[in-house]
């Protein structure tokens, strides 16, 4: 990618603050020629040529239409006035980048994180935690630090026009010397320039791998520990991070050396300048202005090829960041408007399939009624596709072929968000927040009231327990629950899903880890509130799914069977063998 078409997109993007950096480098390029111009008349008097310079008779006779007294203090008045002017805006520059950056990081942050939570769980399946965190956190940082960077080039490229312009006006043929000196000596940079894209590509891998086994170690400390693999652990650790030290110091030593090249080069430009001026006989006047100039001119260059190299290096981050935004966005299932309270009839799968890019299907023809108010139950092995029908139902995934219909209402039609608010959801794995069991359990509906949260735990059988902990239920309950036991956590976690007092709850495999007792009180919390609402349950145990009005068995993404428990076991069918075999 370009810097034109990196430009062009950050600025597609953002056209606003490009804007608004526009206006004040404009500002600054006219403060910066008067701040120039005003060196000739100084430098006149103090020499006594009168005025014998091309410049200084403009400047004095504008003093003189302006009313101000042609003297030396004056004079000089005026170049600290507009010195301390180019500094406030400079200020007033670097502020606003400041802003410009932070809402650019927002954008990317947020807007990123939106599109990833609104993608389909096939997307979500498919990547590294790792280096989601590591998009989200440090390649939107670069990403903002690439549009200071671009920005940055828009004022002293306003400058570079000034600062060669006057001097082109006051001696052409001193100010092309100068350039040639200049342009010979900046070749070799380009040398420099040209591997910077390629370690920023290094630094973006190394910093995906580096957070990816950061992230592993801690989600999996417990296993680490318990395997005793706390030294493969570290050495993973220790071998990204010296992978991301060798990119990072590598790509930082390059653009800084390219940065501090820039100090003799200026000074050996100086020096032709001066030598040039005296040989063809130009006015010292002449010399001071084109001497300051290209003095300034060195550091504005150094600034633009500084944030030029920062540029090119950060192309990887915006393209990796982009990527993911563009991932997430092709793999989201978009649905309708069509407005849902609660479920009054049935949802029904017709010849429903659904396959992970692939040509051997999970799903295959499903045909399956969930009744409002009744217990549907999937039964079958592991991977015979119990799990992704369910996420269908939820909306998590769109069939690849037939329809899903709510209400005599096709899914894609209705409001998702609507939809999925009236869903009560209790997963195989708990998933809990590091925070109060107060908190955790209102996340379902934020506005629940306490009375509300103490009942839905009532219901789920866990107001005894809670009770019983440290602060109640303010009580923390750490990482994942870390601080519960299983039976806890997931009895929490169908509180969490009751309080919402869902139209339909999904109970996907609730008890298939949890021992006798605490099954027991799962179980109990179920039977308290079947036929208040319409649940769909996925089981391996007899226990969570003999009261159930309709059993699918299902066999390789097929349903084989269906009926209520006694209708089954008379069939002597697949449902039967598998009792037998005790894979409930």
């Amino acid at each position: 990618m370009s810097i034109s078409r990196f430009g062009y997109e950050l600025f597609r993007r953002y056209p606003t603050l490009f804007a608004g950096n526009v206006v004040l480098a404009l500002l600054l390029m006219m403060v910066d020629a008067a701040t120039l111009a005003s060196i000739a008349p100084i430098v006149s008097l103090l020499t006594q040529e009168g005025g014998g310079d091309t410049l200084s008779p403009y400047i004095m006779s504008a003093m003189a239409f302006l009313g101000l007294d042609g003297g030396i203090v004056v004079y000089l008045s005026v170049f600290v006035v507009l010195t301390i002017l180019n500094s406030v805006l400079l200020i007033a520059i670097n502020y606003f980048l400041l802003r410009a950056q932070f809402v650019v990081r927002a954008d990317m942050v947020v807007g990123t994180a939106e599109r990833v939570l609104s993608s389909s769980v096939t997307f979500l399946a498919g990547q590294r935690q790792g280096d989601f965190i590591n998009t989200l956190t440090i390649e939107v940082a670069r990403v903002a630090d690439a549009f200071t960077a671009l920005t940055r080039m828009i004022a002293p490229a306003a400058q570079v026009i000034v600062l060669l312009w006057i001097p082109f006006f006051v001696s052409w043929q001193v100010t092309a010397i100068a350039m040639a000196v200049a342009a010979v000596l900046l070749v070799p940079l380009r040398t420099f320039r040209a591997r910077v894209y390629g370690l920023g590509q290094v630094n973006t891998k190394a910093n995906n791998e580096f957070s990816t086994a950061l992230q592993e170690s801690l989600q999996n400390a417990r296993l680490i520990i318990g395997f005793g693999n706390i030294r493969p652990a570290i050495e993973r650790l220790r071998h990204a991070f010296a992978a991301l030290r060798s990119a990072s110091i590598g790509l930082q030593f390059i653009q800084s050396t390219i940065y501090s090249l820039h100090a003799p080069i200026g000074i050996v430009v100086v020096f032709a300048t001066f030598l040039s001026g005296q040989r063809l006989g130009v006015p010292l006047a002449e010399i001071a202005v084109v001497l300051y100039a290209f003095n300034r001119l060195a550091g504005t260059v150094a600034n633009i090829n500084q944030n030029r190299s920062q540029l090119i290096s950060l192309y990887p981050s915006f393209e990796q960041v982009m990527k993911v935004r563009r991932q997430a966005e092709e793999s989201t299932v978009h649905f309708g408007s069509k407005p849902f309270d609660r479920l009054t009839d049935a949802i029904v799968l017709d010849n429903v399939s659904f396959s992970y890019n692939s040509a051997v299907p999970v799903l295959d023809a499903i045909n399956l009624e969930i009744p409002s108010g009744k217990m549907t139950a999937l039964v079958g092995a592991s991977g015979a596709g119990k799990s992704t029908l369910a996420d269908i139902v939820m909306g998590l995934l769109h069939p690849s072929a037939g329809t899903v219909g709510i209400d005599g209402v096709p899914m894609r039609e209705v409001d998702i968000s609507a939809y999925r608010g009236r869903l009560g959801y209790v997963p195989q794995r708990t998933s809990l927040f590091h925070a109060s069991v107060r908190d955790n359990i209102a996340f379902a509906n934020p506005g629940a009231s306490d009375e509300e949260i103490r009942e839905a735990c009532r219901l789920a059988n866990a107001e005894e327990f809670v009770a019983d902990l440290e602060n109640g239920y303010d009580t923390i309950v750490g990482d994942q629950g870390f601080r519960l036991s299983g039976g806890q956590a997931q009895r929490i976690s169908l509180a969490r899903a009751l309080v919402r007092k869902p139209t339909l709850l999904i109970l996907d495999e609730a008890t298939s880890a949890l021992d006798t007792k605490s099954e027991q009180l799962i179980q109990s919390a179920i039977e308290t509130i079947v036929g208040t609402t319409t649940f769909l349950v996925i089981a391996h145990r007899l226990s969570t799914i003999k009261r159930a009005d309709n059993i699918a068995v299902m066999e390789r993404g097929r349903i084989v069977e269906q009926g209520t428990f006694d209708q089954l076991m008379r069939r002597d069918g697949a449902f039967a063998r598998l009792v037998e075999m005790q894979q409930l």
